[in-house]
């Protein structure tokens, strides 16, 4: 029988094709080692092709200089992560292309990885929208999280049913803020008429997105921004100032702020320090804000009462609400992944079910959980 020809290697971008902080070539074939190896010229003088699977290597582009990160995760496996300028990805893929790759989609790189958990993670890369959230996730389409689950599932099989319960924990804590990576927190921010609610908005967003008018009803609908916070990803709602009117558009308005706080993870409740309206009983996670501030002394001490002072016209502690913001959604910086270190993060409802499930089964002692984990991966 004729020796079969093996498929062509092949180079595509993985990331998002418009400017970013971060871009990722992938390379994947029997040339793959090699082809990089013509272009990359690592710090520590060790070849892509020779370096320990999953090492990380820093270096330089020979042909432009640029200094970017290679990591082998497999072997015919390589990925290359520099600057996520077009130019910076565009002439290391040309490279590659020259010296006999060829241009391939990134459905292809998903395609040849049996990991689901790997596919997971390039699906959410695609739709990152912080440097922050693209490093975990590359984290995770490295294999943080499979390497995690392989633990588990070594502890298992060994009987070792206390260590790998702790672990599962420790994945399904990151789960409460790892789904919301690439499926942001809501945040609504609601109160009565003209206390500043899109000043405020504004002064958040660090631009004026909303109109801004010295009159009740200005804002008659929700008026939804993406931002990012501290590196986190937030969707910021604008609402209609909460108030009995005839006015049957205002009135609409009205009822869909109301709708906003059901649905959001978190409302700011604004009022100003001149005119004092408690928020209303919801069910929902609330933050009070006073307005004003410069116009009037806030009558009371924050150190007793849970409201914070702000001046959206001067930006007065306008921060604090921000660092607010962050400390009730986002997880504590003892918990968040550095850049040092590749943690595992749970970041799919598919996954934190799977984790859930697998749990269930050790305090069952039923048998289950090897089966769960072995779904969550492949």
């Amino acid at each position: 029988m004729a020796n079969q020809t093996p498929p062509p290697t092949r180079a595509c971008l993985l990331t998002a094709p418009a400017r970013a902080a971060i871009a990722t070539v992938a390379v994947f074939g029997e040339r793959a080692e090699e082809l990089v190896d013509c272009g990359f010229q690592s710090a520590s003088g060790l070849d892509v092709a020779t370096s320990p699977p999953s090492r990380i290597l820093f270096g330089t582009w020979r042909s432009t200089g640029e200094e970017l990160v290679v990591r082998r995760p497999a072997l015919k496996r390589v990925e290359i992560h520099c600057h996520g300028g077009a130019a910076s990805s565009a002439a290391i893929l040309n490279d590659l292309t020259n010296w006999g790759a060829v241009s391939a989609a990134p459905r292809d790189w998903r395609r040849s990885s049996h990991e689901t958990i790997a596919a997971e993670a390039f699906g959410a890369l695609s739709l990152a929208k912080t440097p922050r959230v693209t490093r975990i996730l590359l984290r995770q389409l490295q294999g943080a999280l499979t390497d995690a689950i392989d633990e588990v599932v070594a502890h298992l099989s060994n009987d070792r049913t206390r260590e790998a319960e702790s672990c599962l924990r420790e994945l399904w804590r990151t789960a409460t803020w790892g789904r919301r990576l690439v499926s942001p927190w809501r945040i609504t921010l609601c109160g009565p008429p003209n206390v500043g609610k899109s000043s405020l908005m504004n002064r958040l967003l660090g631009f004026d997105r909303v109109i801004v008018f010295d009159r009740p009803g200005t804002t008659r609908d929700a008026v939804a921004v993406s931002t990012a916070i501290q590196g986190w990803p937030f969707d910021l709602v604008d609402t209609a100032g909460l108030r009995l009117t005839d006015d049957v558009v205002e009135s609409a308005g009205v009822e869909r702020a109301e709708q906003q706080m059901r649905e959001a993870d978190l409302v700011v409740w604004i009022d100003a320090v001149d005119q004092p309206a408690r928020p209303p009983q919801i069910d929902r996670p609330c933050l009070w804000v006073r307005n004003k501030s410069d116009l009037h002394s806030p009558p009371y001490s924050e150190q007793s009462e849970p409201r914070l002072a702000t001046s959206a016209l001067r930006g007065d502690g306008v921060e604090r609400v921000a660092d607010e913001i962050v400390r009730r959604l986002a997880p504590p910086i003892e918990e968040t992944p550095n850049e040092e270190d590749p943690s595992p993060v749970v970041f799919t409802d598919r996954q934190a079910g799977h984790i859930e499930r697998a749990l269930q089964a050790i305090r069952a002692a039923d048998g289950a959980a090897l089966e769960e984990l072995r779904l969550l991966r492949t």
